[in-house]
Parts: structure tokens; C-alpha cells; sequence
């Protein structure tokens, strides 16, 4: 982080700008780790939907496969083709989200984005319990896998570094309820606070006499608490997209993330949707590269694999149909996945597995946009932090773990004769303990120094000089 009075100084539009970074995004959301966490996400939702779906038809409950078409009139019937048969709620919902995406170009933006909010909308209105299901499990898998996907987008983006994904999930799991689960549900707790309140003010204003003058004068307090419900749900929609790259960069909890996001946005919210719209133009034109090279792939083993099944018009089937395209229908443009012919036995088995192999393809192309869209919201929220904050893009907080400092012990002082009787013998690492001397006799002991003396006076004495006589200085 900047420190000093460079980082006191507001950064210029030109300064902070910085949308180029933006196009960093489809480097970093190709990473495999990310790919494989965003797979995960979507094959659990998809699990999860299809549990939803398989409990409601138990019950006896389903939906047509033009429901949302009818709930949002005036936007043409041939989006959908007829179907009288009833199927899983997930089901149409997440078909209507594809071809909503996939449609873009062909219906215009506007149109798409409008026939997308129609799907949610018909969704939460229509099946409220089963949205609440839905979106209670598809928050706990998405908290978990892509605040993992955030957190390495952030280290990534900010040192340049890559870290594992398990390493990621682990920084998640320690702030998961208090932080990534907890972030998207808090603004609506806030919503349901308020609603309380106002449930209560409407009770008091149903008392006689008191409630009417007293109620009617304190309104005002009630249309303070519907602004503030109001607020509080478009910084939800609108900030909702920053919660989790704020806990992985800061590595802070929910409160801190949604006030961050609702405070970048509200100060600069001309350039949240300038670096949103270029996020989502370099976005949409990233994923039709990765689709149009999922489709070569797809078409490419198609061509030459059925080619091999039934080269020049051989061995075809009974049917007409070479084997590959009774096991695999092959991939179109408008759909990468389409469902083969009804078989039996082994062909049965072999189509199945196919399907799968196609089905693995055409996922990681969607993971490949959740990829994106994650990683495309942790550097934009680098932006504007740096924007209202003044904080370097490579400040991302690192956990640290104390290490226990090595201290060689101290040497031992040698032990003292009168020390030596009570002592326990020092051991040496690889030999064995050696035992201390016994204790001297003391007038022994005095016999020998007077020995060494006597011979230390002797051994003082120069080689050439005869015994008797005197040194030659004297």
C-alpha cells in the first residue's frame, strides 16, 4: 500500500482509468485451476436443480415449456418451440438463460437482457418456495467455489503469482459463513429488518384514535424506511457482484465487503459502469471465441470420426444413418449438444457416454464465462479501489503464519568438584553418557599438585645448564 503524501493524492480520471487492465481477464480466467473450480460450480447447480426438479415432479408439479414467454407478452412466441409436455422448473429456467445469451447477437442486447430478467422474474413469482431452495443451495456452492475462483484471480492479478486451488478453498472455508455466504444474504436481512419495522408501524396504525394521530403524523418515518428498503435492494443488485472479490482481496468478513461496495459505487458510479460495459464487451466477445473453438473441436471429431464409422457411404446402418450419427447427432452453432437417436443394448451405453464426453465440452464453455465474470469483478474492484482510495493494484492481503524462531540452547558451565558428587552426566547426541570421576582425596590430591609444581619448576630450567650450578645471569 502507498504510503506518504503520493498516496494522499486523489488519482485523475486518466490515472485511475486503467481500463486496459480489463482485457488481463482472459488470461486470467483460461487458468486451469479456475476452469476446473468453475465446472465443479456448475455441474453442482445442475445437480442440485435437477434434485429440485425430480422432488417437484414427485409432487406432482412442473412447467411449461413457454412459461416465461406467456409472463413476459409482447416479446414473440417463436422464441420457444411448442412443447405440451410439462418439465422440471430448472430445466426451462436454465434453457431460457442459454438462449438468452446465446440469442444476443441475433435479437440485439436489449432484448436478450430483457427476456433474461423476464426468466428470473417469472422464476421468483411463480415458485417462490422453490427458489428460495434453489438459491439457498446454488450460494453455498458458488460462495465456496467461486470465492475461490476470486481469491486466485486476486493474488494473480495483484503479485502475478498462482496459487493452487486448494489453497484457495482453504482462505475460503475460513471466512465462508462469515464472510462469502453471508455477504449476499446480508443486504436482504437488512431489507428484512426494515420490513419488520414497518410491519410494526402498520400494526400500531390499526389502533383507534391513537394509532390514526399518531401513526399519521410519524408516516414520514415509514417512507424513510422505504427508501431505505429501496436503497438498499439496488445496492444489492447493483454491488452485489463486488462482495466477493473484496473479502478475496482484503480478507475481511461481510460487513466490511458490503460497505466497500456500496460505497465505491455510490462515490464513482459513472466509471462502475464504464469499467462494467467494457467488461462485458470484451467479455461476450471472449466467450463466442471460446464457443466458436469448442464448435470446431466439436465439429471437427464429428467430420472425421464419422467419416471413419461410414467412409464413402459404407457401412451404413439400417437406418440410413452412419453409427456416429445415430450414437452423436453432431454440433451446430445454435446448439453445441444435441440428443441422438433412441437406441438399445450397447449402442445405448456408447451414445450415453458420448453424451457425456460432448457434455464435459459444452460445460466448460459455460465455465469459461463464470470464469470470466468472477475474475472480471476482482479487477474491477482493484479499479476502484485505487480510485477511491488510493491503494496500489498490488496490495492484496497475504495471510502469514508465525514460525517458532530456533534458539540454540545454552552452553552448560562445567561442574565444580563439590557440584560433581549430585550431577547428572551431560550426554553427547550419537554417544553414550560418560560417567564423572570419582572425588579426590584431598591429601592425595595436595601430594600431586605439589608433584606438578616441583615438575613445572623443573622443565623451567634451560637445557645447557649443569645441575648444582648457577644460571649464567647470575
Amino acid at each position: 500500500m502507498t504510503t506518504g503524501a503520493e498516496s494522499q493524492r486523489p488519482l485523475g480520471w486518466l490515472e485511475s482509468c486503467d481500463c486496459v487492465r480489463i482485457f488481463r481477464t482472459f488470461r486470467l480466467a483460461i487458468q486451469p485451476s479456475k476452469l476446473i473450480l468453475a465446472f465443479a460450480a456448475l455441474v453442482l447447480t445442475l445437480a442440485w436443480g435437477g434434485i429440485l426438479d425430480q422432488l417437484w415432479s414427485w409432487a406432482g408439479q412442473g412447467a411449461d415449456a413457454q412459461a416465461i414467454v406467456a409472463y413476459q407478452t409482447g416479446l414473440g412466441s417463436d422464441f420457444y418451440e411448442p412443447s405440451p409436455d410439462q418439465e422440471g422448473i430448472f430445466t426451462i429456467w436454465a434453457q431460457h438463460t442459454a438462449r438468452c445469451i446465446e440469442s444476443a447477437p441475433r435479437m440485439g442486447t436489449f432484448d436478450a437482457l430483457a427476456l433474461l430478467i423476464a426468466g428470473c422474474g417469472w422464476l421468483v413469482t411463480s415458485h417462490p418456495w422453490y427458489t428460495l431452495l434453489f438459491y439457498l443451495g446454488a450460494l453455498i456452492i458458488w460462495s465456496l467455489l467461486g470465492g475461490a475462483i476470486c481469491r486466485i484471480a486476486a493474488v494473480q492479478f495483484a503479485r502475478d503469482e498462482k496459487i493452487g486451488w486448494r489453497e484457495a478453498v482453504s482462505f475460503v472455508w475460513q471466512r465462508f459463513f462469515s464472510g462469502f455466504f453471508l455477504a449476499p444474504l446480508l443486504p436482504l436481512l437488512m431489507i428484512l429488518v426494515v420490513g419488520v419495522f414497518l410491519v410494526l408501524g402498520g400494526i400500531f396504525l390499526r389502533i383507534p384514535y391513537l394509532g390514526d394521530i399518531a401513526g399519521s403524523l410519524l408516516f414520514f418515518l415509514a417512507l424513510l424506511g422505504g427508501m431505505a428498503i429501496g436503497l438498499i435492494f439496488i445496492g444489492w443488485l447493483v454491488g452485489g457482484w463486488l462482495f466477493w472479490p473484496t473479502i478475496a482481496t482484503e480478507g475481511s468478513e461481510a460487513l466490511d465487503a458490503v460497505s466497500r461496495s456500496f460505497n465505491y459505487i455510490g462515490a464513482t458510479p459513472w466509471r462502475t459502469v464504464f469499467y462494467a460495459l467494457v467488461a462485458a464487451v470484451y467479455g461476450y466477445l471472449c466467450f463466442w471465441f471460446v464457443r466458436v473453438l469448442a464448435y470446431l473441436v466439436l465439429a471437427s471429431t464429428h467430420l472425421f470420426v464419422g467419416f471413419g464409422t461410414a467412409p464413402f457411404g459404407w457401412w451404413l446402418r439400417d437406418d440410413g444413418m452412419s453409427k456416429l450419427d445415430a450414437l452423436w447427432a453432431g454440433p451446430s452453432m445454435g446448439m453445441l449438444r444435441a440428443s441422438g437417436t433412441s437406441l438399445t443394448g450397447v449402442e445405448a451405453f456408447a451414445g450415453a457416454v458420448i453424451g457425456v464426453w460432448v457434455f464435459v465440452v459444452v460445460v466448460l464453455v459455460w465455465a469459461y464465462l463464470a470464469s470470466f465474470s468472477l475474475s472480471a469483478s476482482t479487477v474491477i474492484y482493484f479499479l476502484l479501489r485505487r480510485a477511491n482510495d488510493a491503494m496500489d493494484l498490488d496490495d492484496v492481503y497475504i495471510e502469514t503464519y508465525e514460525e517458532t524462531e530456533y534458539k540454540p540452547e545454552a552452553a552448560q558451565p562445567a561442574a565444580t568438584p563439590a557440584d560433581s558428587a549430585g550431577s547428572v552426566p551431560l550426554t553427547v547426541e550419537g554417544k553414550p553418557p560418560t560417567e564423572a570421576p570419582p572425588p579426590a582425596d584431598p591429601a592425595q590430591a595436595a601430594t600431586e599438585h605439589a608433584a606438578e609444581d616441583t615438575g613445572q619448576q623443573g622443565d623451567a630450567q634451560p637445557e645447557d645448564d649443569e645441575p648444582g650450578k648457577p644460571p649464567a645471569d647470575a
